[in-house]
């Protein structure tokens, strides 16, 4: 160890000095104070250890010098030894070597040797030691530091190869998307001719519908001709001819043959036979006659015109008939074509009827799941229908009270369901995309029409036609041909699932109404849209829409709980009237054919009635 590695307070050298020889009488004598010498009578053995104490320290530290750095001397051999056995911590062995060392210097046993240095190969390995003691710190400080680059360098080369990993597959991925781009593209192309032949093909098809529609009225109004010319015959052979009462109970006996209209010539005038409603397809028995309408417009009462009237004047309807129909929801609601029963579905998995007062008549406890959607037979025959979310649809008799038929088919909820007009055939609107024509009479469905992307939310069949319209959540309308089973139009514009869709009493418009709170009224014979509006706050569904009697009113029901009033002439001129009784959501409104009141369902369980 070299003796720059030894601490400056304990490093001793041995200097020698020649002291000059001075005569008594040149010598400058300086007064020194005695010190009181203890009386050794009273001195203690603590006190002299004390003193002995002071002494060795006193002749110890009477040689540390300056720091070694200012040291030009090498260094001596007794020196070496202090500064050895201080390192080490001997501190025994120091004390002993010191207290020998001294003595026998003072009895001259030893002699100090002032060149008696330390040889140069201990002082240099001591040096060499120290270097080499330094020089292995550093080398340990340098390999804990390429310890720690070597572990970056390892954690960059994984970062590395995972950056280039994705590099490749975003290169892979880059050169599939562009494939796919390409293919796109040429894809498109083929589609845009493909469109471009498809739309001329439209375009002759509409130009043939077109001359069709015109065919079709010169030939209705051709038999409306032959009916008014028939009707005039009659009337003459009537004129020009008597009857006895006899003979008007004998068929055989006055040449008529039986069918009680004879003409003024005595020959039997045959009763026109005009085109009725009928499915391709079909077993004919399975379609009853069906009654002939001359004019689609609907006979109404005067209270029905007078609730129109009242209606466009801007005048609100006043509630005059609340009931509790169901503990649940109302979901939907129906009214009998004479006027005097009203059904409810409801989530309680129950169908009811009641009175126009309120009286429940019966209820009708079959489907496992909530009921969606009710309807009465056309013909006033005590006939029901209605849809579950059980999948399956429900004929009742409502004078037996009982259920005669369980349609199932479906393989998911049925949202809606809608008589034909003749009451033979049941068209039914489900989750599962699809709309089911079934044949009343067998219990077996017809036909499945397929043309939505998404759930069927309701159905129902043009008046005195074999054409339905459908809503759906795949945000469009569709008109079926049920004699054909296939589409023949859709009514596109919603931006949002199409709730409801129904048509006005002569089958001339419709109106649908979307989950954005939209209504749209449609011209049926150009399939196009007339008016767009929203119903009340932006955003708020429309649940359910309704033309009254007469065509002029439509009645809207919303997720806000209130019904609107609308001019079938001008939508967009806003609602006519509002009414705000309900507390919950309206599922349900309907019009009653008889006494042109409104009636409405909420999924707060009540059924409320409105009059002018």
């Amino acid at each position: 160890m070299s003796v720059d590695a030894i601490p400056e307070e304990n490093v001793y050298t041995t200097e020698v000095v020649m002291a000059s020889v001075d005569t008594d009488d040149s010598f400058n004598y300086t007064t020194v104070p005695v010190t009181r010498v203890p009386d050794p009578s009273t001195e203690s053995l603590q006190d002299t250890l004390q003193q002995v104490r002071i002494s060795e320290v006193k002749s110890t530290t009477s040689t540390v010098i300056e720091p070694i750095g200012s040291i030009d001397r090498p260094e001596l051999v007794q020196d070496f030894t202090r500064n050895y056995l201080l390192k080490k911590g001997m501190q025994k062995s120091f004390h002993a070597f010191q207290s020998e060392w001294y003595d026998m210097v003072q009895s001259g046993k030893l002699r100090v040797e002032p060149n008696e240095a330390v040889p140069d190969c201990y002082v240099e390995n001591q040096r060499l030691e120290a270097e080499i003691e330094k020089l292995r710190r550093e080398v340990n400080r340098r390999v804990a530091e390429a310890n720690k680059v070597v572990a970056m360098a390892a954690t960059l080369k994984k970062e590395r190869d995972f950056h280039r990993i994705s590099h490749r597959r975003v290169k892979e991925e880059k050169r599939d998307l562009m494939t796919a781009a390409s293919r796109a593209e040429e894809s498109t192309e083929s589609m845009r001719e493909a469109l471009d032949i498809m739309r001329e093909k439209y375009q002759k098809v509409m130009r043939q519908k077109t001359t069709a529609t015109i065919s079709l009225d010169r030939s209705q109004k051709e038999v409306d001709e032959m009916v008014e010319l028939s009707k005039k015959v009659l009337d003459l052979s009537m004129d020009g001819t008597t009857f006895s009462a006899a003979r008007a109970h004998d068929g055989d006996s006055r040449g008529d043959g039986g069918d009680g209209r004879p003409t003024a010539h005595g020959a039997i005038l045959p009763e026109p036979q005009l085109p009725r409603p009928s499915f391709v397809g079909l077993p004919e028995t399975s379609m009853p006659p069906t009654p002939i309408v001359q004019n689609r417009a609907p006979v109404v009462s005067a209270a029905v015109r007078e609730f129109a009237a009242s209606a466009l004047e801007g005048k609100a309807p006043r509630l005059v008939k609340t009931f509790r129909a169901h503990d649940d929801g109302v979901c939907a609601l129906a009214i009998d074509m004479a006027g005097v029963t009203v059904g409810t579905a409801s989530d309680d998995s129950t169908f009811r009827t009641w009175q126009a007062d309120g009286e429940l008549l019966l209820e009708g406890a079959g489907h496992t799941a909530w009921v969606a959607g009710c309807c009465f037979h056309p013909s006033g025959r005590p006939v029901a229908a209605t849809a579950s979310g059980d999948a399956t649809v429900k004929l009742w008799d409502l004078t037996e009270a009982r259920c005669t038929a369980t349609l199932s088919g479906h393989a998911y909820a049925v949202w809606d369901v809608n008589f034909h007009c003749s009451g033979d055939f049941l068209a039914s609107a489900s989750l599962d995309t699809t709309v089911k024509l079934w044949d009343v009479a067998s219990a077996r469905c017809r036909r499945t029409l397929r043309g939505h992307s998404d759930a069927v939310n309701s159905v129902q069949f043009q008046p005195e036609s074999n054409m339905a319209v459908s809503a759906g959540a795949d945000r469009s309308c569709m008109l079926w041909d049920a004699r054909l089973g296939r589409a023949t139009a859709g009514l596109m514009g919603h931006r949002s699932a199409v709730y409801h869709a129904t048509f006005s009493p002569d089958g001339v418009h419709a109106a649908s109404v979307d989950a954005t709170g939209v209504l749209k009224l449609w011209e049926m014979r150009t399939a196009t849209c007339l008016a767009t509006t929203v119903v009340g706050t932006a955003g708020s569904p429309a649940n359910r829409c309704a033309f009254d009697p007469t065509g002029a009113v439509i009645a809207v029901g919303s997720e806000d709980s209130v019904i609107r009033l609308f001019s079938s002439a001008d939508p967009e001129a806003g609602p006519l009237c509002e009414m705000a009784a309900h507390t919950d959501a309206v599922q349900g409104v309907a019009f009653n054919r008889a006494t042109g009141a409104l009636v409405s369902g909420s999924a707060d369980g009540t059924v409320r009635t409105w009059v002018f």
